[in-house]
């Protein structure tokens, strides 16, 4: 943006409301950049303020002025040939400008223009800033600042014009640069404001469809913007959930043919761990659909077990790696202890396990929750190779998980998807990474988690978890005294934020045959639940979150639901 800038500006000032280290520093320097460090109060404006009064002979002898702030990303690098549609038109000029039946008409200041015409008048363009008044909120900043800068210039005798018009938005009474971002871009625009993507999802939901954001996105990359680069920023910036949300990380598989996708060796494994006798012709009939696409690894704690699988892949004439494993660590150990090497080996990991959920009543629910999560992420060979081509495709791409279980008690889970964890997955987080994978309680994100264990990873985005100094003997013992609390479901939720550490995003893979399914049922907890069943979820969701950290408490809070559930 910086850059961009010099392309239309003799001289560019930085000015920054929170502490810059000398490094930073240096490289504005070494770019030419004038740089100046102030206090974090008074927003942009008193930023500008104090920049204004700073290069203020500058300033009186120049052409323009140009104001703007780090509330855009600027996704084309045309900047210089839209700044020529800001003509001696105006005195001031704004991108965009906005007006209701209570807000009087404002040019919005993320980028302010302000012609010589104005500048050569300096007492009356400094009288405002003189008298900038304190401001203490954001809405402070567009009452006391926008709104009050445009109604002062034009009472000043000046004219203040936005680029695009109101009239020019299929409505008049929403924030255009929020809510029609593409129309904006598809004018010529380069920016894109970054509250789209972090303001509560809600706040674009209940005014619009809520698909501006990732609309705006794409357009950004299907016309060859800085997509890359403003997905980096977001997945720095934003939870995992929430950047699947915002942008709508659905992807479709069991659809269409992909393309031609090279599946040769090193590029795909499966690491898949078997526990159940009974489930064997189950698992056998999900594997097959990875031969001749993957090399296949099973890893079970039964060496019976394991020659079983063995023998009927040897029928086919297709040959699997078998590892043994102590009856400790499940999954979880399997994919990163016994299978530890695979991560530096292979690009793509798809990691399953046979999963009954044993605690689930009826045991039905956990033979549905199995189907659920494997029939969304590898429902067919041809899926494998659409995973393949969304990996390929999407360079930050890191995490594939399923969606979301829509049914039974798990909709419940929903409600506190942390469960019992949060001291388990702030241990995890201080033997995996030193701290480093997430800093504050607040930052633990795992909406965005594979309930059920099972997903697909890019292992450069997990591998730092292979390459931890996790053992064996850090796990549980069997059989587990508990249903949730240990390392290992705090694994399961970890997955995203260390995905995210890594510097990808997480998400989610769904079968589009699933899709009228889970729609139905999303409706039906939506809106159609008796009374007592909605207060029977949120007496359920209550006792989840506040009764998590006393066990004892919770396992007879629990007893007492079931009873009450009976």
């Amino acid at each position: 943006y910086l850059k961009e800038l010099q392309k239309i500006a003799s001289t560019v000032l930085f000015v920054s409301n929170s502490k810059v280290n000398e490094t930073e520093i240096e490289k504005l320097y070494k770019e030419e950049i004038l740089f100046l460090q102030r206090k974090n109060e008074g927003f942009d404006f008193w930023g500008w303020k104090e920049g204004i009064f700073f290069l203020e002979n500058k300033i009186k002898n120049a052409s323009n002025l140009i104001l703007c702030n780090s509330s855009c990303f600027l996704a084309f690098n045309r900047l210089d040939i839209f700044f020529q549609r800001m003509d001696e038109g105006s005195d001031v000029w704004g991108i965009t400008s906005f007006e209701e039946k209570n807000i009087p008409f404002h040019l919005q200041s993320y980028f302010l223009v302000f012609k010589n015409t104005i500048l050569n008048d300096w007492c009356s363009f400094c009288e405002f800033w003189a008298c900038l008044p304190p401001m203490k909120s954001w809405q402070d900043a567009v009452k006391l600042g926008e709104q009050r800068l445009t109604n002062f210039y034009q009472h000043k005798g000046f004219k203040c014009r936005a680029v695009f018009e109101s009239s020019e938005f299929p409505t008049k009474d929403l924030n255009p640069s929020f809510f029609y971002p593409v129309e904006v871009l598809k004018e010529g625009s380069p920016f894109l404001k970054k509250k789209i993507y972090l303001e509560e999802y809600k706040h674009t939901l209940i005014h619009s469809y809520g698909d501006s954001a990732s609309s705006a996105m794409m357009f950004v990359r299907e016309n060859g913007g800085r997509y890359e680069e403003i997905l980096q920023e977001l997945i720095r910036s934003t939870t995992p959930s929430n950047l699947i949300q915002v942008l709508d990380l659905n992807y479709l598989v069991n659809y269409r043919v992909p393309p031609n996708n090279k599946v040769s060796s090193n590029r795909i494994a499966v690491v898949c761990f078997v526990y159940y006798e009974e489930m064997t012709h189950y698992m056998e009939t999900i594997l097959k659909r990875f031969e001749k696409l993957a090399d296949i690894y099973i890893i079970s704690s039964k060496e019976q077990l394991l020659e079983h699988y063995k023998m009927q892949f040897a029928k086919r004439g297709v040959e699997i790696e078998c590892r043994i494993q102590e009856n400790r660590g499940r999954n979880e150990a399997a994919y990163f202890i016994t299978c530890k090497d695979i991560w530096s080996r292979y690009e793509y990991v798809c990691a399953l396990h046979d999963k009954k959920t044993s605690h689930a009543k009826p045991a039905l629910l956990g033979v549905d929750f199995m189907r659920h999560c494997e029939q969304n992420l590898c429902p067919t060979p041809n899926s494998v190779l659409e995973v393949v081509h969304f990996f390929d495709s999407n360079p930050l791409l890191g995490l594939l998980v399923p969606p979301v279980p829509l049914f039974g008690n798990f909709i419940s889970s929903l409600l506190n998807p942390l469960g019992r964890n949060l001291e388990s997955i702030k241990k995890l987080n201080e033997h995996l990474s030193l701290g480093l994978t997430f800093s504050k309680s607040k930052d633990i994100d795992v909406l965005s988690a594979p309930f059920g264990g099972m997903f697909w990873a890019r292992t450069k985005a997990l591998i730092p978890i292979a390459q931890a100094s996790l053992k064996l003997e850090d796990f549980p013992k069997e059989p587990l005294m508990t249903s949730d609390g240990t390392i290992l479901h705090a694994m399961e939720r970890s997955y995203p934020l260390v995905v995210k550490n890594s510097g990808f995003y997480t998400a989610r893979v769904i079968n589009l045959a699933h899709i009228p399914h889970m729609y139905d049922n999303l409706l039906y907890y939506s809106f159609r639940l008796s009374f007592r069943e909605r207060v029977t979820f949120l007496l359920t969701g209550f006792f989840k979150k506040y009764l998590s950290t006393y066990p004892s408490l919770y396992q007879f809070a629990a007893s007492f639901y079931r009873k009450f559930l009976s």
